[in-house]
């Protein structure tokens, strides 16, 4: 596949006929066809894709979101170590732009960890992503949070640590949600600690949430 072709592929991608089945849908078909590429040498032409495409306008935030669906698709099946470095600089580029800033979090999250089971190396410098769940608010923010639970260092787990000592969980039980989503992939026995105190909460989310992570760290510890 060439240049031409994957313009071509991300113009499909982009189509969404009125009155069609979602899966009768050119850009439906389209986001499958993206799903299955798995060659490498289509990422430098991605790169170049979305530099040349920069920019808040909405339409080309769209474009770079469809470049990034299929960066997650390549990257997922054969990834190596300059796609994370790839990654993060992509979330200091776009920290000013919602909708290409949320494709980014969702390669780490939704492609690496969900579907993948892919750590970010130890290496990569995390702090991009610490300052996206820091400063964000709503959606962005909670997915920044529970990508940091692909993040297996100290320092991912400090910041998480730090949003389950928050005094006030009503105001901020989304972010605990989050956290304590994040700690069931990358948490350690002494994470257990800051968990428990939700086990008795009042809000669902955050007693269930904590209950699973819990376990999840224990089972990967040989924890009773």
């Amino acid at each position: 596949m060439n240049k031409d072709e994957l313009l071509d592929l991300i113009a499909r991608m982009r189509i969404y006929e009125d009155g069609y089945i979602s899966d009768q849908t050119t850009g439906w078909k389209a986001m499958q066809e993206a799903k299955k590429l798995s060659d490498r040498n289509l990422l430098p032409i991605l790169y170049e894709i979305v530099e040349e495409n920069e920019g808040k306008d909405q339409q080309k935030q769209f474009f770079r979101c469809y470049c990034y669906h299929i960066i997650e698709a390549i990257t997922q099946k054969t990834f190596e170590y300059q796609d994370a470095v790839y990654v993060f600089k992509r979330l200091k580029d776009e920290y000013k732009n919602h909708d290409a800033l949320g494709s980014v979090i969702d390669i780490i999250y939704f492609g690496w960890q969900r579907d993948a089971n892919i750590f970010v190396p130890k290496e990569i410098d995390i702090t991009p992503l610490i300052e996206i769940a820091t400063t964000k608010r709503g959606g962005l923010k909670c997915r920044a949070i529970e990508a940091l639970g692909n993040c297996p260092v100290k320092e991912s787990r400090e910041f998480l640590r730090g949003i389950l000592t928050q005094e006030d969980e009503k105001k901020y039980k989304e972010e605990i949600r989050s956290a304590n989503i994040a700690l069931q992939r990358n948490g350690e026995p002494e994470d257990i600690p800051y968990l428990e105190r939700f086990l008795k909460s009042r809000f669902p989310n955050s007693k269930i949430t904590a209950q699973y992570a819990i376990k999840f760290i224990k089972e990967r510890n040989n924890l009773q």
